[in-house]
């Protein structure tokens, strides 16, 4: 219940300073007794509670925000997952703003989604460039790009979108990982 009112006032600063240290011990005891759900919830209350006490400043309290925005400070491996849906959507929209008036609009729509799923995760990108293909075969993929290139699309701009949306994509793929190990306390 705790963890719930603090989750709602996250932009405001706790009352008591002692909750820190309420939490601390409330978090070494459950921990003591193996209790490694309770533990993971009372780290995420310590941190929200430190918010104004020990977490100051404007790059403290922003990193501690997106921290708790991402995965509720590494306890839920569902908010990684709609927020790698939500950058899937808002790549591709991107990817599309770029290609505007260059293919037919199905041709856009689903080059705009295969773009972002390959650059979603490292991993993606990766198993389509060594998947094997016949001698001199080249993919659909690989001639609407190199068309893009040839119908005027600034390629860097996109090479960057692809670039950051893999950077987002790994943080939010540790954060679900981070969130598993938690949850099933993988050693």
């Amino acid at each position: 219940e705790f963890h719930a009112v603090a989750a709602k006032n996250l932009l405001d600063r706790p009352v008591d300073p002692a909750d820190v240290a309420k939490f601390r011990k409330l978090k070494a005891m459950a921990l003591a007794a193996n209790d490694h759900e309770k533990d993971g919830e009372f780290f995420a209350g310590e941190m929200l509670a430190k918010r104004g006490t020990e977490t100051t400043g404007f790059f403290g309290l922003f990193f501690n925000t997106i921290y708790w925005w991402l995965s509720d400070f590494g306890q839920s491996f569902v908010r990684p997952l709609i927020w790698l849906g939500v950058s899937f959507l808002s790549f591709a929209a991107a990817c599309l703003t770029l290609i505007r008036d260059t293919l037919a609009l199905a041709d856009r729509l689903w080059f705009a989604a295969d773009f972002s799923f390959r650059n979603m995760l490292p991993l993606f990108g990766s198993l389509f460039r060594f998947a094997p293909a016949p001698k001199d075969h080249v993919s659909w993929y690989q001639k609407t790009y190199d068309g893009l290139r040839d119908g005027g699309v600034d390629i860097d701009r996109l090479i960057s979108l692809g670039i950051a949306q893999s950077l987002i994509g790994t943080v939010l793929l540790f954060l679900f990982l981070l969130a598993l190990r938690n949850k099933f306390r993988l050693k």
